[in-house]
């Protein structure tokens, strides 16, 4: 019953987040872009390395079904997220239940409302960490039991199921690591002898947990992209960092005023003996804990065990290997996720101790969870949508130079959407239009040359500047703005070192010099961007290629782009119908014509995109002498259903008129001829009725 309360009351917390939270940051590459979450096969592409942006397969996994389950609805990924995360503290709950740790519930209950949890909980891509947290929760349920057990099988068995939860931790988030220095803490809770039998059975839970940390790891170097001058930290400014990380995260945890998405990157002088003040002060403090601790082993063991569970759980995050988040801030609340429940115990247990009575501890520990659950709930209208996220952010952190980035970036798609609306015949429509995308790009030049701190990647505020430019009618101040990016980039000791420039990049260049009519470059750059099959802009580089390329009439060149269009978006109708029709231009009118009967036959074709494959159908046949007549007899099929579908276009009238003919009907050949020469307004549709009039009464 009480692991029921500890569920209910982080429900209690984060429920909200099923109606007041949205898609945020990296929500994009993780769910709504991600092609293998997204995919039929995708279940299993999700075991496959560097197939997701981290191998956490169970992770995309979990995403996968509720993909197939509510497409992209963010309220079940959401749903989960705190399901997953009240399963997780019950869990916690029981642990410590087992282990007779005194004031457990209250334990259990703090941790389930703290709002350092928030961004873990209401953030869907972490997923990660509610996930593994539950499974490494029930592995060491699962080791209890089997420790508890009176007969070897049972203790085996028991044995298999935590170390089988403990890989799926390991699968879902590597921050699980902490689950083998836990059972060891555990086992000297227990004041039991740490023997060989003891090392065999917990030998297996060390290796799985190096094999992943060290992977992690690797993938953060070679994959995620945690290289470059904002990690090259000399040994004391790494010993400084660890120690500030180390001490930052209990004192933030103990007064949770206010959560910041990102926090200031802490700069790590060399002021005092290659360390600065800061990290003098949390190194000495640091010291001083750990010696402490060890000072009362022998009097009470409970002090020093709750430090190794925390520097076990904190481990990944305080500096000793780089990750990809360091470039913008070393600290992170879903940092501080596994390692939260040491921290409050800790505390409560430090409570109870200067607090004398049970009353009024229980009175002061549920005004502690009352306050936790109003800045839990406070702290969740940041998570809305990535607009508000960010500008929150940039309004707590103005060192925050990716908030004001990602600002930018939301003001030009912004733009970008009203650009791309329906045409409007009011003037007044066009002119408001006009204007908002004027402000909105005016905007983001304006957020992107926004002071900012020193260590920067300058490839998202470039290449916000040139769309800003563009949107603005400069294209050739855009073009600078990316050809700067390239001298940067491909500079030895530039700000990222010298490579390869992005497929992105050269899909924004090519578009750009498209706009300045230097088709042949722009051709070369759309080539670039397409070459990339791991991109995620190689289906617009390609779409834009095949555009450039039939703008051009260069047959073969649009025939390869549509080909490699159609491998990457099967799924594609217009795709394969451009195909289709570039093989009858091609002169492959067979292999063009069963491309487009396919798709005619299919039914899953919007009406204007089947009256499209039918009018190119159709002329293909009525064009091609040698075409059976099963084939013309269909055309003539498509050309009737065409006049009805279309409303009595002249075009389909005509296309249905010549088919008439190759059936040998001219009487009704000829009078849809009339009927367009009477009625059309079109010189060029009048004259060809004309001359299928002249046909029809030979």
């Amino acid at each position: 019953m009480l692991a029921l309360c500890v569920a209910c009351l982080a429900l209690l917390a984060f429920v909200p987040t099923v109606w007041m939270c949205g898609w945020i940051w990296d929500d994009d590459s993780y769910i709504t872009l991600n092609r293998v979450v997204q995919s039929p096969d995708g279940l299993w592409r999700a075991w496959i390395p560097g197939a997701t942006p981290q191998y956490y397969p169970l992770v995309f996994v979990s995403f996968w079904f509720e993909h197939a389950l509510v497409d992209l609805h963010p309220a079940l990924y959401h749903l989960d997220n705190a399901l997953l995360h009240a399963l997780g503290c019950a869990c916690f709950y029981l642990v410590l239940s087992w282990l007779r740790v005194p004031h457990a519930f209250w334990i259990a209950a703090i941790v389930a409302v703290h709002p350092m949890q928030a961004e873990s909980v209401a953030w869907v891509t972490e997923r990660k960490n509610v996930l593994s947290f539950l499974f490494a929760a029930v592995s060491v349920l699962a080791w209890l039991r089997g420790e508890d057990s009176e007969s070897t099988a049972h203790a085996v068995k028991w044995w298999s199921i935590s170390l089988a939860c403990f890989a799926a931790a390991m699968l879902s988030k590597t921050t699980a690591v902490f689950v083998p220095p836990a059972l060891i803490l555990i086992r000297l809770w227990a004041r039991r002898p740490i023997d060989s039998a003891f090392f065999v059975r917990v030998a297996p839970y060390f290796v799985l947990g190096a094999i992943g940390g060290l992977h992690t790891a690797y993938l953060e170097k070679t994959l995620v992209g945690a290289v470059g001058e904002e990690f090259a930290l000399t040994f004391l400014q790494r010993l400084g960092l660890i120690a500030q990380n180390f001490i930052f995260y209990p004192l933030h945890a103990l007064v949770p005023t206010e959560q910041v998405f990102i926090m200031p990157r802490w700069r790590l002088g060399e002021e005092f003996f290659g360390l600065d003040a800061v990290s003098l002060v949390a190194l000495a403090l640091s010291i001083a804990i750990v010696s402490a601790v060890l000072v009362a082993w022998r009097r009470n063991r409970a002090p020093l065990l709750i430090l190794l569970w925390y520097g076990a759980a904190i481990f990944p995050a305080l500096g000793f290997f780089d990750i990809y988040p360091f470039r913008y801030s070393f600290v992170a609340d879903h940092f501080a996720y596994a390692a939260i429940p040491a921290i409050v115990c800790a505390v409560v247990s430090l409570i109870t101790q200067w607090v004398v009575g049970s009353r009024t501890q229980h009175a002061i520990f549920t005004a502690v969870i009352a306050l936790l659950l109003l800045q839990c709930w406070r702290t969740l209208e940041r998570f809305s949508d990535e607009k508000t996220l960010w500008t929150i952010t940039a309004a707590q952190n103005s060192e925050a130079w990716i908030a004001r980035d990602n600002l930018s970036a939301i003001a030009l798609r912004e733009a970008e959407e009203v650009l791309n609306l329906p045409s409007s015949e009011l003037a007044g429509e066009q002119a408001a239009r006009a204007e908002f995308v004027r402000e909105r790009a005016e905007d983001a030049l304006w957020l992107s040359n926004h002071p900012a701190s020193e260590r920067h990647d300058p490839s998202v505020s470039r290449v916000n500047r040139s769309e800003a430019y563009r949107l603005l009618g400069n294209f050739d101040h855009a073009l600078v703005e990316l050809d700067e990016l390239e001298r940067v980039y491909s500079e030895p000791r530039g700000a990222l070192g010298r490579c390869e420039m992005t497929a992105e990049w050269h899909w924004l260049r090519g578009r750009l010099l498209e706009q300045l009519l230097r088709d042949d470059e722009a051709q070369v750059e759309f080539r670039l961007a397409a070459r990339d099959e791991r991109s995620g802009v190689r289906e617009t580089a390609l779409r834009s290629l095949l555009a450039l390329a039939a703008r051009k009439s260069d047959i073969p060149e649009a025939l390869v782009a549509a080909r490699a269009l159609v491998e990457v978006a099967p799924g594609d109708r217009e795709a394969r119908l451009n195909l289709g029709g570039l093989l009858i231009a091609s002169g492959a009118q067979g292999e063009g014509r069963r491309i487009l009967l396919v798709q005619l036959m299919s039914r899953e074709l919007t009406e204007s995109l089947w009256i499209a494959a039918a009018i190119r159908y159709v002329r293909s046949v009525g064009d091609d002498v040698s075409c059976s007549q099963d084939e013309i007899d269909t055309a003539h099929r498509f050309a009737d259903s065409m006049v009805e579908r279309s409303g009595g276009s002249d075009l389909a009238k005509l296309l249905l008129a010549r088919m008439r003919l190759r059936t040998g009907d001219q009487t009704g050949a000829r009078a849809l001829a009339v009927e367009v020469e009477n009625r059309s307004k079109s010189e060029v549709a009048v004259a060809e009725a004309k001359a299928i009039r002249a046909l029809a009464d030979q």
